[in-house]
C-alpha cells in the first residue's frame, strides 16, 4: 500500500488496515514502519493470492486518513 498519511501513529495504522483488508481473507503479516524508506508504506500479507487479488481491485482508490 503507497501514498499513507504519514502522521498518522502505526499502532491506528495497522489497527485501521487490519480492519480494511481483514473482510478479504486471514492476512497473516502487516507491516507498517515510520524509517525514512518505508515511510507512507504498508505491506499486507494474505494466505492466500485470491484474496490479495481481491483485496487489490476493491480497495484500490480507497480513501484513508484524507489521503
Amino acid at each position: 500500500i503507497r501514498n499513507l498519511e504519514e502522521s498518522v501513529k502505526i499502532p491506528l495504522l495497522k489497527q485501521s488496515l487490519t480492519a480494511i483488508f481483514s473482510q478479504y481473507g486471514t492476512i497473516i503479516d502487516l507491516v507498517a514502519k515510520k524509517n525514512l524508506k518505508a515511510k507512507g508504506q504498508a505491506f499486507v500479507v494474505f494466505d492466500s493470492p485470491q484474496a490479495a487479488e481481491q483485496a487489490i481491485k476493491e480497495v484500490q482508490a480507497f480513501p484513508l486518513f484524507d489521503k
